[in-house]
């Protein structure tokens, strides 16, 4: 689920709690990276495969 901080409450905030935030916010953004990655390869995997499918049929296409 992602955090939403308003700067003005980050003055407010102790050093431990600045560094649970820290880390929480980390977490999140390897989490949101390694999701980004996985949807890039899977788009171009499908990308590859329409491609691959779009010359299939103009191949069928060319032989009729």
């Amino acid at each position: 689920m992602p955090m939403v901080v308003e700067p003005q409450s980050l003055q407010s905030l102790s050093a431990e709690e600045l560094r649970e935030l820290t880390t929480r916010l980390m977490t999140q953004l390897r989490h949101q990276s390694a999701l980004l990655d996985k949807i890039t390869h899977e788009n171009a995997l499908l990308k590859g495969s329409s491609r691959f499918l779009g010359n299939r049929r103009q191949n069928s296409l060319d032989r009729a």
